[in-house]
């Protein structure tokens, strides 16, 4: 399953319906939002857009981050960012949680000056990689 949810003036659509639903994820994904462009702002204040993925399975999940500028695609180094990361960890895992979802992965993309979109699906972790590894640009796979 496929959903997308918009930010700042966008119209958000639950892909269920569920009016309730929704009104848990959105304080969630305004946080996710706030927090990652904040960041983005003070990594590289001339940004176009940042993407932020999270991968989440029964047991684990995966997080990784890339920003796009004017003069290319740099991967988000979680070690050298390990603040961001520490709090867009379980700001995933709460929606998740608020959605009633054990797996899946969701995009955030932020563009420059404030807004965002967020990207779900519940049937393939493996949608929307970040790498620069194998020919990968560190933009997400087949966004």
């Amino acid at each position: 399953m496929l959903s997308r949810l918009f930010g700042l003036g966008k119209k958000a659509a639950s892909s269920d319906g569920s009016d309730a639903r929704l009104d848990r994820q959105t304080p969630i994904i305004v946080d996710l939002a706030r927090t990652f462009l904040s960041a983005v702002h003070e990594m590289e204040p001339h940004f176009s857009r940042a993407f932020f993925r999270y991968d989440r399975g029964p047991s684990d999940h995966c997080v990784k981050a890339s920003i796009q500028t004017g003069e290319g695609v740099d991967i988000v180094d979680v070690l050298a960012h390990k603040p961001l990361f520490a709090a867009m960890g379980p700001l995933g895992t709460a929606l998740f949680q608020a959605q009633g979802r054990e797996s899946g992965v969701f995009l955030l993309i932020v563009s420059s000056p404030a807004d965002y979109e967020i990207l779900f699906d519940f049937d393939s972790r493996e949608r929307w990689q970040i790498s620069k590894m194998g020919g990968g640009t560190g933009l997400p796979e087949g966004l």
